[in-house]
């Protein structure tokens, strides 16, 4: 199925152990506008990051909960 990206901005990301952060934004492949990565913007108020996810983390896309559901954990 396509899909706006515009549509998964501002989504919730959650990991198998906690909530991530939230989509800002994607880098895109120029040659095929596939997606590369996932930008998305975690942190506090006061301690903003921006983390790049791949897309073979991808585990569901929840669109009643607005939530993108990854395979990896927040632990490192």
């Amino acid at each position: 199925m396509l899909r706006s990206l515009k549509d998964l901005e501002r989504y919730k990301v959650s990991a198998m152990d906690g909530d991530v952060g939230n989509v800002a934004s994607f880098l895109m492949a120029d040659a095929r506008w596939a997606v590369r990565y996932l930008v998305v913007a975690t942190g506090t108020l006061f301690e903003k990051r921006q983390i790049l996810i791949s897309p073979m983390a991808f585990r569901a896309v929840d669109d009643a909960a607005a939530r993108l559901v990854l395979t990896i954990s927040v632990e490192v």
